[in-house]
């Protein structure tokens, strides 16, 4: 899972061993991209899509989402695959 660098960015909770954390190169837009991107893309469809009673509403939310945006959401960077099916192709 690629992350901006920086103290902020430090996960606050465990992170599963099946995940593997990595830190872009400070100041060096073309590595941060991916994560800028799936930033974005979570804004749009999930933060702002709709309206909450309460944050802690949107959060609730965030584990049902997560899995459209990895499992049913075709990515155009992907040719329009999810990372699903990407992740299935490569193996």
């Amino acid at each position: 899972m690629p992350t901006a660098t920086g103290v902020a960015d430090a996960p606050t909770r465990p992170v599963p061993a099946a995940i593997f954390m990595s830190w872009t190169r400070p100041y060096t837009p073309r590595t941060n991209g991916k994560a800028e991107r799936f930033i974005r893309t979570c804004l749009e469809h999930w933060a702002y899509a709709a309206a909450y009673r309460s944050s802690r509403e949107r959060d609730r939310l965030l584990p049902e989402w997560l899995p459209y945006y990895n499992s049913e959401r075709p990515h155009t960077a992907l040719t329009f695959q999810t990372p699903t099916q990407r992740l299935a192709d490569r193996s």
